[in-house]
């Protein structure tokens, strides 16, 4: 699992950003492409919030990856318990703290908007 930090600056008239890899960006800019004119009339705060909004999304999908392979580790541990499962669940647990630290205060900025 590999993470990406992601800096936004802004103010009423501009927007930005930087970014180690550029992946959840890029999935903004296809957005912004395909409704320049929204992004135009409602300035800086919606794009903004587009660009939360993309990396909420990516965060909550490997979320829900997550959630599946736990499930499937949980089915091999009801059959049988190995060291190496044990691990695997470790690794799982450590995984999910990891990306809900980063989650939560997204979250909560995002409510205070």
């Amino acid at each position: 699992m590999t993470s990406e930090r992601i800096n936004i600056l802004f103010g009423k008239q501009y927007v930005i950003t930087t970014s180690e890899v550029g992946e959840v960006l890029a999935d903004v800019k296809e957005r912004i492409l395909a409704n320049e004119e929204r992004v135009r009339l409602t300035g800086a705060d919606y794009l903004v919030a587009e660009i939360i909004d993309a990396i909420a999304d990516q965060h909550f999908g490997v979320l829900d990856s997550l959630g599946d392979r736990i499930e499937a580790v949980e089915d091999m541990v009801i059959e049988r318990a190995t060291p190496q499962v044990l691990k695997e669940i470790k690794t799982l647990k450590s995984s999910l703290i990891y990306i809900r630290s980063g989650v939560w205060p997204l979250r909560e900025a995002m409510d205070k908007l």
